[in-house]
């Protein structure tokens, strides 16, 4: 109550917010009433009107957070053009985005300044991509938040495959062993491609079981195996040629 000549700090605590504001003299004499309101759209520092009411608008704290996704870490060849993604939380209706991307001697290779929360740049293996996420919200913290970092890595799947059915064959007529035996096909697949597939099937499989192993090479030279059986038996009957017929005397006196 009463003129005020100077300004004075005061102090407020509201929904476990606290915080401190000026009150500025007003040279007016009576009351000077000074109302704390709390709004979330508002901002976080005082916003004071003309007259004898100075309004406080105070918010609750928010916490602002970003997390940045590719489809893969995995580069199936390097350097790579790979997208970037982030998502914040409390960004607000607009978010300023710094994009950084860091090499294998942490070195700061890049940055890029952007309102988009889409990234798109050539990486090598060892690279490492972040974002720093500038929201507009007003009592969004922190600022800026910072994301996860995604480093980029060198291919070390290994290939899938799958060998075709175990094989059971005959030999071929009037031989001990198989040839030109039907395989079937192994079936494969890679995250980066598959280069070669080869087997050691031999060219004539004897009798009994032979184990077939298949092998699927990828564009980044990993591999990976399976076996089959091949089963060759003998089904062919021998074959018998009886002397001709033969005539004899019986012996004398017999």
């Amino acid at each position: 109550s009463g003129a005020n000549s100077g300004s004075q700090t005061q102090s407020v605590v509201l929904n476990g917010v606290s915080g401190t504001f000026n009150v500025v003299g007003l040279n007016i004499s009576g009351n000077t009433t000074i109302t704390i309101t709390n709004i979330e759209s508002g901002g976080c520092s005082t916003v004071p009107t003309t007259g004898q009411s100075d309004i406080f608008v105070v918010n609750d704290v928010v916490t602002a957070s970003v997390s940045i996704s590719t489809d893969s870490d995995i580069l199936c060849s390097s350097p790579s053009t790979k997208t970037f993604t982030a998502t914040t939380i409390n960004g607000g209706p607009f978010t300023l985005y710094k994009w950084k991307v860091i090499d294998a001697l942490g070195i700061v290779i890049n940055v890029t300044n952007s309102i988009s929360n889409v990234f798109t740049y050539s990486v090598s293996v060892g690279d490492k991509v972040v974002c720093d996420a500038t929201s507009i919200k007003p009592c969004a913290i922190p600022k800026p938040a910072t994301s996860n970092e995604i480093t980029m890595v060198p291919d070390t799947v290994a290939p899938l495959i799958s060998c075709p059915a175990a094989v059971t064959v005959s030999t071929d007529a009037g031989f001990c062993t198989a040839s030109n035996v039907s395989l079937g096909n192994a079936l494969t697949t890679d995250n980066c491609g598959v280069d070669t597939l080869t087997n050691d099937a031999p060219a004539n499989f004897p009798i009994g079981t032979t184990t077939v192993t298949w092998t699927v090479t990828d564009v980044n030279n990993n591999q990976h195996s399976c076996t089959q059986i091949v089963t060759v038996t003998d089904t062919e009957k021998p074959v018998i040629t009886c002397p001709t017929d033969v005539s004899v005397v019986a012996d004398a006196g017999l």
